[in-house]
């Protein structure tokens, strides 16, 4: 074989291979689309009760940190986004097993494991103190104390944190309305409410007198979970928050949000 034709045979086989490993590679992306939004649309669940995540919904949009992953992925694979926004805990949950959507937003949480395989983390949210005006608690060391009562969102990351490790104190929970936590802080039912930063600044800037207590009692991590069940759809999800991480996506997100205690995860 002369030197030409075999170099001319040398790059048709490399150019069969690039073509080969594009085949392969948008074969994939196909595959992945095909399992996140089986339906042709991104169909993503939000719950109303994590402001950390969900700034709230209005026309059909999602808007906070949550809403702006959802509608970045669904334009990545080139879909339309078809928000599912549940307004508690408790109805979100009800929706397990229904095939009412394909990812959801939340913090990551052992309940929903047999349900979703998890992403990496995209971000952590801090849990915090609030006391109440006129309480003299000045350190998260002096909560758990005896007579020191400890207020908590029902069915929120921090009350099954703070039942799992407060000793002393007294819990009590309180329904997800700002206006309930209000009023139990007003009227000094409680020395402290431990919540989300996020959450707690929305009730200090209506309630004068509060303060937040130095420092955070936990930190909660928040991820993607994928409906169980699709490789695929996995491998995208990650790969796309590797790339929301390295180009500032998730930080500019956070900070155009104005959130409070959250942070990019590593």
């Amino acid at each position: 074989m002369s030197r030409v034709v075999w170099a001319l045979a040398l790059l048709l086989a490399l150019g069969a291979g690039s073509l080969g490993r594009a085949g392969a590679a948008d074969f994939e992306l196909q595959e992945a689309r095909a399992q996140l939004a089986p339906t042709g649309k991104l169909r993503a669940a939000f719950v109303l009760t994590n402001p950390a995540l969900v700034a709230g919904e209005r026309g059909g949009e999602v808007r906070g940190l949550a809403g702006d992953l959802a509608s970045a992925i669904a334009e990545k694979i080139g879909v339309p986004l078809q928000p599912r926004v549940y307004s508690t805990r408790g109805t979100f949950d009800s929706s397990f097993g229904r095939g009412e959507w394909d990812i959801e937003f939340n913090v990551r949480s052992a309940r929903y494991v047999g349900f979703v395989d998890y992403s990496a983390d995209f971000a952590t949210i801090d849990l915090v103190y609030l006391a109440a005006p006129g309480k003299t608690l000045k350190e998260i060391a002096e909560v758990d104390r005896k007579g020191v009562r400890v207020a908590t969102t029902e069915n929120s990351d921090a009350e099954g944190i703070l039942f799992g490790t407060i000793k002393e104190a007294q819990i009590l929970r309180v329904p997800p309305e700002s206006e309930r936590a209000i009023s139990l802080l007003k009227s000094g039912a409680a020395e402290v409410f431990g919540d989300s930063a996020e959450y707690l600044a929305g009730i200090a800037a209506q309630l004068p007198g509060t303060r937040f207590l130095p420092g955070r009692f936990a930190t909660v991590p928040a991820a993607i979970g994928v409906a169980r069940g699709r490789p695929s759809a996995l491998a995208l999800v990650n790969q796309f928050l590797q790339e929301a991480k390295a180009s500032g996506l998730i930080k500019r997100s956070i900070a155009q949000a104005h959130l409070h205690g959250v942070s990019v995860a590593p």
